[in-house]
This record gives C-alpha cells, structure tokens and sequence, in this order.
C-alpha cells in the first residue's frame, strides 16, 4: 500500500516538474507566461492530491505499526517523494504570482491605452526626447496640426534639425532655465513652422526618468490666435484713441477757422472798398493789395482747417476713380519735376466712388507734393487704383467702413518716408517734416479730412527701409457715373439788384460790412443782431423781405430756426446762409441739405453779388417750407 502511494506522489511529481519546467522555458523566452483558471484549477487539485498522499504516507507508522523503517530511509524514491511536495507548493505559488502579474499587466495595458489616446488627441504638441543627446523618441499629433510635420519627420531627430526655433537666444534661454530649474513652465517663443511660416508657442517642460534613462517632456501650444487678437485689440485701441486725438483737435481747428474767417470776412471786405476809393496807382495801393494778399493765403489756410475739421462743404458726386486719377496725372507732372516718375495702374473695370471732384484732386495733389519733397534726387511716384473685398479682421480694424466691396487708391513714393515719432503727428495739423518756411504741415491733415468726411479711410505704411505708401478706402458705390459740372458762372453774370434784403448777424463789424456790400449792389438792407430782432424788424417792415441773409450760428436763435419761423410766419420766401464753416444745422457730413443756399466766410463783394443773384433768380426755398 505504502509502495502504490509513493508510486503515485512520485507521478504527480514528475507532472510538476514538467509543467514547472514548461513554465520556466516561456518565462525565459519572453518575459510573459499567460495563467489560465483551468491551469490553476489543475494545479491546485494536484497540490491537494500530492498533499494528502505526502501526509497518507508520513503517517503510515501510525496506521501500520511494525512497517519497515526503510521506507524512510533517504533513497532516490523518498528523496523524490519529498521533491514532489516542494515542486508542487512552488507550480502552485508560481501560477498565483502570474495570475496576479497577468492582472496587473492587463490593467498597465489599460492605462497604457488611456494615456496614449490623450497623447495622440492632445491638441497640445507633446514631445519626448533624450536628456543625452536631444533625439526626439516620441511626439504627439498635435505637432502635425501645428507645425506641419508629420511624426516621422522628426523622430530621431532634434529641433535643431528641423530648425524649429526662430530666435536661437530664445531657445538658450530656453534650455538654461530647464537645466537649472529641472522644468520650465509657459515659456513664449517664436518658431518655424514646415512650410516657414512664424507661429508663437507657448512651450512648458520637465525632466523625467524612462529606462533608466532621464528624458525631457516638452508641451507647446499655438497661441499665434490669441496673439493676434491681442495685437488686433492694441491696434484697435491705439486708433480710438488717435482718432479720439484727432477729433478734439478738429474741434478746436474748427472753431479756430471759423472765428478768423469772420474776422478775415471784415479784413477782405474793407480792405475792398479801400481799394476801389484808391487811384490806379500809388503805395497806398500796393499796400492795400497786400493786404488782401495776406488775407487771401489766410484764407485758404483757414480752408484747410476746416477741411481737417471736417466742416467744409462738399458737392459729391459719383465717379470713376480711375478717370479722376488719370485726369489728374499731367497736372502732377508739372508739379513734382521731371525726376520723378510717374506710374499709374488702374484695372478696366471702372472704381465708382462718391466725392467731391475738387476735393478729389486736392487730395492726390497734396500726395504728390510730399511725394516730391520725399524724393529731391528723384524717385517713382506710383498711383494706382483697385478694386478690394475686405475679410473679417480688415473689416473689424475699419468699422467706419460699410460691408462689401471697396475702392482702394494706393498713392506710393520712393523717397526717405517718416519716421516712427513723425508717423504718430503726421495728421496733425500744422505738423511738419520739412524746412522752415518749406512747408505749412496742412497737406496730410487736409487729406485726412477729405478722406474722412466723404465716408473714407485712410492708412499709412513707411518702413524703415524707406518709401511710403498711402492706402485710401472708399465705399464701392452701386449707381450710375455722374457727369461732373462746369465751374461757375460766368462773371460777366449781373449781380445787382433793387430786391429788400433783411441781414441778421450777431458780429457788429460784419453786419456794418454786410450792409454796405447789400447797398453798394443796390439793395434795400433791413439788419438785425439775433434772431429775435430780425423776426421783429420784418414783422414792421409791412411785407415780406426778398431775402433773408443770415449767419448760421448766433445766440440765442439759430439761423436755422430764423429762417423756419419767418417761413411759417409768411416773411420771407428765400434764404441764403453764412458762415465760417458748416453747422449740422444746414448740412449732413459736410453735404448741404436740399434747398439750402450758403456762402462761405471770407468772402468779397462780388462773390456775394454773385451768389445774391443766384438765390433770388431761382426758386423759393424748399427746405423751409
């Protein structure tokens, strides 16, 4: 009995060192032995069996007393009796180790999973490279989707290679705070992008330890987006407040012009009748006439004032920017000298646009007139007009402009452009690059209020290479080109008259001139120096007056107010404004309203005798009916 239960632990034995063996060859081979339950099952049914059999046999003295003490004698059948109970705990304990290795693997393998899935979505680039030598093992596909480069372009290699950093210094500075902090943390850098675009990356990093070996984890993040909006709002920014700059300095130019045009309307005005009392010929004469020469010049300083103010008027029409442009042309080239050359490039599709003809070409005559100063050794000056659709940003850095399609005039020179702190006056009025006595520093304050008050925009670009280019902006107009009309009249038109006139000015040395002009052309003169005192002198005139000549801005009542009181009232038919610029009250962005007649201060006799006629010839007025 004995014998059969040795036979049979040595049996289960051998199958132990079998498996045991089997087990230890896969172990070997690749480091994964799979430990299925059945195996276990297995396993443990003969870790039982042995166990039993083992204790069956040790306590066989006690069973059968008298049996040969032999039995237990260390021969090879005992010996191997005794390493089947070993085997058989070790295959048991083994295949309890592998099943919880396999366990634990099987969930690595899970994490594994998870972390490559936020490696490979990670909109972030997610780089990994050696401490040692810089090759990158591994990168995220967000490198792709920022830099262009597909991963195996730069596994194996080093950001040197690829030459991904822009700035080299930026990249030293980079490396030095790692090596010295061991990670660095939203560290912003220009690179390189594959097709050689720039983007700005906002790069993060650390050390960390794989096989043994340390490695660097390199995140970046395109933020070239946020960047941009920023630098978009700074933009936008800077220009609400030059434009905020600009507007309180045409308040003041404004108001400026307007009182020295009321007093160069009585310079002009005495100083004409001064000259007609004269002889032909005299010193006192040719005083006078420089007087009115000074006058003139300071007028049309005054003229340009109001152009920056935007307070002139304007007479817009719809035209053909190329046609204005191409009209222009041979009068600039007598202008800015034969050294300079003049290119145009126009496409055939006509650039309708609505402005002022005249206004028009002073914009493009004082360009040229920088221009020219710009470049006294010679140059090229380039006109050239297209037609522009905007995008989104154009659009959000130019809110003044309407959506759609734009003209766009391109005004180019090659000369010495401006500097930056001359480029932040440049509008300014009065400010000047120039010499002394070379320039009065109205050009470009005048273009700019041209642009502006025709619903214009206007930008400057002049690199430090030199050259500068103007871009002007104006709203594509969907109508019919206008043709544009003759001047004046002719002079020879008669401008005097016998009509009653009622003159209402609040200045008493305009309204003494004003009088004596009226009845110099033969007119009947009732004045008044406000509102109200006009309204009382026409109501005890007995009819209505032919005319009523009045000034746009007075206390208390308005012109404006004047001449709808005295229309509702029956007292005057015809109304002719004037002032030293333009009140909201008569014109809407410098455009008269229907029916408005005016005349600009400073004017001289025969100009009001002429705009006199041209008001009481023609119809009642319409716009205060």
């Amino acid at each position: 009995m004995i014998l059969d239960i040795r036979t049979l632990i040595f049996i289960l034995g051998i199958t132990h060192v079998l498996q045991f063996a089997v087990f230890l060859q896969q172990y070997a081979a690749n480091r994964r032995v799979r430990a299925t339950g059945w195996w276990l099952l297995w396993s443990s049914a003969e870790l039982a069996a042995s166990a039993c059999l083992f204790l069956l046999w040790r306590s066989a003295e006690l069973l059968a007393p008298g049996v040969n003490p032999d039995m237990f004698a260390p021969t090879a059948l005992n010996i191997a009796v005794y390493l089947d109970a070993i085997v058989a705990g070790l295959a048991w304990t083994f295949g309890l180790v592998l099943l919880a290795n396999q366990r634990l693997g099987a969930e690595a393998g899970e994490a594994i999973k998870e972390l490559e899935l936020v490696f490979d979505t990670c909109p972030d680039s997610v780089a990994i490279s050696r401490m040692k030598d810089g090759l990158i093992e591994r990168v995220s596909s967000g490198l792709t989707a920022i830099t262009g480069y597909a991963r195996e372009e730069v596994k194996g290699k080093t950001v040197g290679d690829i030459n991904l950093w822009v700035n080299p210094e930026e990249r030293g500075r980079f490396v030095a705070e790692l090596q010295e902090r061991g990670a660095v943390a939203d560290f912003e850098a220009c690179f390189r992008r594959k097709d050689g675009s720039q983007l700005t990356g906002l790069v993060s990093a650390g050390l960390i330890t794989l096989k043994d070996e340390p490695y660097i984890i390199t995140v970046m993040r395109d933020i070239s987006g946020r960047k941009l909006d920023e630098a978009e709002r700074a933009e936008l920014k800077e220009k609400l407040l030059q434009s905020q700059k600009m507007e309180t300095v045409g308040r003041l130019a404004g108001g400026v012009a307007h009182d020295f045009n009321n007093l160069l309307t009585a310079i002009n005005g005495n100083a004409g009748f001064l000259l007609k009392e004269l002889p032909g010929k005299g010193h006192m004469r040719a005083e006078v006439e420089d007087i009115l020469a000074a006058a003139a010049r300071a007028a049309k300083l005054t003229g340009q004032l109001l152009a920056f103010s935007r307070k002139q008027i304007l007479k817009p029409r719809v035209i053909d920017l190329n046609a204005s442009v191409g009209g222009v042309v041979k009068m600039l080239r007598r202008l800015i000298g034969e050294n300079v050359r003049i290119e145009t490039r126009m496409p055939e599709r006509a650039c309708p646009v609505r402005v002022d003809p005249g206004q028009m070409d002073q914009v493009l005559i004082n360009l040229a007139v920088n221009a020219r100063d710009a470049m006294p050794d010679g140059g090229t000056f380039t006109l050239e007009t297209r037609l522009v659709t905007p995008d989104e940003r154009f659009s959000r850095s130019h809110p003044n402009l309407p959506p759609g399609q734009l003209v766009c005039l391109l005004v180019r020179d090659t000369g010495c452009g401006f500097t930056t702190e001359a480029r932040e006056h440049l509008f300014e009025p009065f400010f000047t690059t120039k010499q002394l006595g070379k320039g009065t520093g109205m050009g470009l304050s005048t273009v700019l209020g041209i642009v502006k008050q025709s619903g214009g925009e206007i930008e400057l670009e002049s690199p430090r290479a030199g050259g500068t280019t103007f871009r002007i902006y104006f709203p594509y107009i969907e109508a019919p080109i206008q043709a544009i009309e003759d001047k004046d009249k002719a002079a020879d038109t008669p401008s005097r008259g016998t009509e009653t006139i009622l003159l209402a000015e609040d200045e008493e040395s305009l309204r003494r001139l004003g009088e004596r002009m009226l009845r110099l052309n033969g007119y009947t003169v009732i004045s008044a120096a406000d509102g109200e005192s006009a309204l009382a002198a026409a109501e005890r005139n007995g009819r209505p007056v032919d005319l009523l000549l009045t000034d746009v801005m007075m206390p208390g009542m308005s012109g404006r107010e004047l001449a709808r009181e005295m229309a509702r009232r029956g007292l005057a038919s015809r109304t002719l404004y004037m002032s030293g610029y333009t009140d909201d009250a008569i014109a809407e962005h410098g455009v008269l309203q229907p029916g408005i007649a005016f005349i600009y201060k400073p004017f001289t006799v025969d100009a009001l005798a002429l705009k006199l006629r041209e008001v009481l010839d023609g119809p009642a007025d319409r716009a205060e009916a």
